[in-house]
């Protein structure tokens, strides 16, 4: 059986592209931006919110999609 290597390697703090705080990065912004630890882990219920906006705005959406966003929205 092969075994798989993985390497770790600690990168030194830089500047997060979407707040400005100095930390350590990672690839995880919403277009691939290198982000901190916080932008990385906004929250997923806007982002939620937005997509069903958008989703609603597209021709031949249904009443049930604008009853979903409500129902969520809360």
């Amino acid at each position: 059986m092969k075994t798989k290597t993985v390497i770790i390697k600690a990168t030194p703090p830089a500047v997060c592209e979407l707040c400005g705080k100095e930390a350590e990065l990672r690839p995880y912004g919403p277009k691939g931006e290198n982000v901190c630890f916080s932008c990385g882990m906004k929250d997923k219920t806007k982002c939620l919110f937005i997509d069903l906006d958008n989703l609603n705005k597209l021709p031949g959406s249904t009443p049930n999609i604008k009853e979903t966003i409500e129902e969520l929205k809360g």
